[in-house]
């Protein structure tokens, strides 16, 4: 059975959309305000120009933000490239050109 990310959490909210899809200490969202929140920030991208196809960069922590921001990037069609969060751009080691041209390189536009 080959199914996407996205039709697997669908799948999930129906079967379930009262139980919890993330938890992170107090923090919780269950599979159905999750869906909403995800789809709310499909829609903030694609009307802020995203188009699907597109790789849209984002710097988390380990916070549940990252699954939201991820799982609403493919839902926008677009491909999430997360930032590990060990990375510096204040470090004299690793400047902030050094992140743009990495980013360039997978095709992130500024």
């Amino acid at each position: 059975m080959n199914i996407t990310i996205i039709e697997a959490f669908k799948r999930s909210v129906e079967r379930a959309p009262g139980k919890p899809a993330v938890i992170c200490g107090d923090q919780s969202w269950s599979y159905a305000e999750f869906d909403r929140l995800t789809d709310a920030l499909a829609s903030h991208l694609l009307a802020a120009g995203i188009r699907p196809g597109e790789r849209i960069a984002f710097h988390l922590l380990n916070v549940p933000e990252l699954a939201l921001g991820y799982i609403g990037c493919l839902k926008a069609g677009a491909i999430a490239v997360p930032i590990f969060s060990t990375f510096r751009a204040n470090v004299p080691t690793t400047p902030r050109r050094t992140l743009w041209r990495g980013l360039a390189k997978v095709g992130v536009r500024s």
